[in-house]
This record gives C-alpha cells, sequence and structure tokens, in this order.
C-alpha cells in the first residue's frame, strides 16, 4: 500500500519529490493477477476474512515461520471495513499511475524480492524502463 501511495505521489506531484523509492510495488498485473486479487477485494467487502490465503502467499506453508503468527494477528485483528477499503484500492491501483512514470525526472528506485509472485521483477523493471532516472533491484 506504501508504494502505491508513493508511486501516487511522484505521478500526481512529482516536482514536490527529490527522490522516490517503491519496495514491492505492483504495476500493471496480469489478467489473471488481477482478477484473483479483485475476487479478494469483493470477499473483503462481504465480510469474509481468511487470512490462510495472504499467509501462504508471503510466507509459505511453514508454520513455523516467525512472522506468520505476528502477522496473522494483525491480519484477525484490523478493522474489516477498514481493510476492505484499503485492499479495494490496491486491487486496482496498479495501473492507476502507471502512465505517470515518463514524468518523474527525479531518481526513482523499485526494489522487489525474486520470488516476490505479487510485486515481480518484471515490474520492477517495467516502471524503471519507465522511468528516466528509473533503476531496479532485485
Amino acid at each position: 500500500m506504501g508504494a502505491l501511495i508513493a508511486g501516487g505521489m511522484a505521478a500526481e506531484h512529482p516536482d514536490r519529490l527529490a527522490r522516490v523509492g517503491l519496495l514491492c510495488g505492483v504495476h500493471r498485473r496480469t489478467p489473471e493477477a488481477a482478477a484473483a486479487v479483485q475476487a479478494r477485494a469483493a470477499a473483503l467487502r462481504r465480510g469474509e476474512r481468511d487470512s490462510s490465503g495472504p499467509l501462504t502467499r508471503w510466507f509459505g506453508t511453514d508454520p513455523a515461520e516467525p512472522a506468520r503468527a505476528l502477522v496473522r494477528d494483525w491480519l484477525d485483528t484490523v478493522d474489516g471495513a477498514g481493510y476492505a477499503t484499503a485492499y479495494a484500492a490496491f486491487a486496482t491501483g496498479d495501473g492507476l499511475y502507471a502512465d505517470g512514470w515518463p514524468g518523474v525526472r527525479q531518481p526513482a528506485l523499485f526494489l522487489t524480492g525474486a520470488l516476490d509472485a505479487n510485486s515481480t521483477p518484471a515490474m520492477a523493471r517495467a516502471m524503471a524502463a519507465a522511468a528516466p532516472r528509473g533503476r531496479a533491484v532485485v
């Protein structure tokens, strides 16, 4: 979500930034990925909350993963309406500012993990290629 906000700020007000960095930014999802994220957003709007899906996507299936229990507790206790609203923005935000990167003349750094299935290395590289002073680090 922070990457979406930073990307929006860069696209809308590039003159107000000295530089920008996005960690795990999402950019122009495939139709299949977009459909999956939008389906999760719709489920959250209906009040359906299941932390097992995100936990598996983020941490794999190892129940002993140290951060898993902490993040599960956060997901299970976060305000449902707020989570649904934020996730709806996240679900459709990848294309919202996608065309703005050519106008960002400041240094722009796009970081993601090599195995990140949601904010893929290809997305980071595409944003970096679109920004005149963009750099991707995977």
